[in-house]
């Protein structure tokens, strides 16, 4: 029973983990592209184009970082800071959250390499762009307060 317990716990933690940030991008991006149409903002191709470029090279970079992270963990995984994670059951939603946030940074990579390619900009890229610049940072940000956590479970 309690088992079964902490299996629901764990999924219902790392469904919030995947859903909330794609949601939340979702919503900030309606919103705002909302607010762009009611206001007849004109999007700059060129400019959203170059953004696109820098934005994809941020999101490498930080693609970069949590495969090295979560790398190190795994290269880890026999230590005693590890061991106490993995008691908790921490450890795998560390890992997981880690890998789904290097998946979305992937996919999120691939599209934008698309929309360069297509080298157009409408109110629809306008809205993945949003959508995915907030689901990004949530994830990232959610991933920083992980390891603030782990940090102060390794101190105690």
């Amino acid at each position: 029973m309690i088992i079964m317990k902490n299996k629901v716990k764990h999924l219902s933690r790392r469904s919030f983990l995947t859903f909330s940030p794609i949601v939340f991008g979702m919503i900030v991006a309606y919103i705002l592209c909302n607010e762009m149409k009611i206001k007849n903002v004109a999007i700059d191709r060129v400019n959203m184009v170059e953004v696109s470029k820098v934005l994809i090279g941020i999101w490498g970079t930080l693609l970069g970082f949590l495969m090295t992270a979560e790398s190190i963990l795994v290269a880890f995984s026999n230590g005693t800071i590890t061991n106490e994670f993995k008691k908790t059951g921490h450890y795998m939603t560390v890992i997981f959250q880690y890998t789904q946030t290097s998946i979305k940074l992937l996919v999120c990579i691939l599209i934008f390499i698309c929309i360069i390619a297509i080298n157009e900009f409408k109110m629809c890229e306008m809205y993945m762009f949003i959508c995915f610049m907030t689901m990004t940072f949530s994830d990232v940000l959610i991933s920083l307060v992980i390891l603030i956590l782990m940090l102060r479970m390794a101190n105690n």
